[in-house]
């Protein structure tokens, strides 16, 4: 799904995951993440709350995808179709 940006991608019958925050490993161990913990992903006023997952295909950094339209990803990346700065906070 990395290589297909639409809502299509998010109908494929292979694709029955509910969207999350994959992280590199890296990622957890800066930041003290594990699989499964949510956290509140807030940019300015908009927050979206996903649960994390390892994604040991990337080295480092996080991404959410974009293609699913359960997920308003718009309100995140508002100013930039790919990269943006948010906080990120677990919820316990």
């Amino acid at each position: 799904p990395v290589l297909q940006f639409s809502p299509f991608t998010a109908k494929a019958h292979q694709l029955r995951n509910k969207a999350k925050l994959y992280v590199s490993e890296t990622f957890m161990e800066k930041f003290g993440l594990k699989e499964r913990d949510k956290v509140e992903i807030q940019k300015e006023n908009n927050t979206i709350t996903l649960e994390v997952e390892l994604d040991n295909k990337i080295e480092s950094g996080a991404y959410i995808p974009t293609f699913d339209k359960n997920i308003d990803t718009e309100t995140i990346f508002n100013d930039s179709y790919r990269f943006t700065e948010v906080n990120i906070k677990v919820i316990k």
